[in-house]
């Protein structure tokens, strides 16, 4: 993906100025003609460490966009896994410390599993506790239904 991408922008750099050559896109990128040349031809592999380096030197910063370019170096199927989105409730409870901190503290051994217990062992306030509590009791339900068409 990333040597496609080299070539990408080599292109369309000697398309704006019919001088610009190999060196200088290699002199760009903080790297020798004769191994930017090697890369470009599939004769030399792709470390992970001189993506990274080309990445920084093309100035790419979003990371969407580098995670894609890293993937076919990292050895990463060209087709990312899709993912499927989650209700509210659950990505509250994955991103929300108190949630994960409340469900640690569940499984320690001798505490008293009562919201007053666990809010004041974590210093949670009162109505960060009940939201929480709300949270879990809904999620968990939720958890619990059958699937419709099972």
């Amino acid at each position: 993906m990333l040597i496609e991408h080299l070539q990408a922008v080599f292109a369309e750099r000697s398309r704006k100025n019919s001088s610009y050559s190999l060196r200088s896109f290699a002199k760009s990128l903080d790297l020798d003609s004769s191994t930017l040349s090697a890369l470009l031809r599939g004769k030399r592999p792709l470390t992970t460490k001189m993506a990274m380096k080309i990445i920084d030197r093309l100035e790419i910063h979003e990371p969407l966009q580098v995670q894609k370019l890293l993937m076919g170096v990292l050895g990463a199927n060209e087709n990312p896994q899709e993912y499927s989105e989650i209700d509210l409730d659950s990505a509250e409870i994955i991103s929300a410390w108190e949630h994960f901190a409340i469900l640690a503290v569940l499984e320690l051994p001798n505490i008293a599993k009562d919201t007053t217990s666990i809010g004041k062992r974590l210093n949670i306030p009162l109505g960060l506790r009940w939201n929480a509590w709300y949270v879990f009791r809904n999620w968990v339900w939720c958890l619990k239904k059958p699937l419709s068409g099972s």
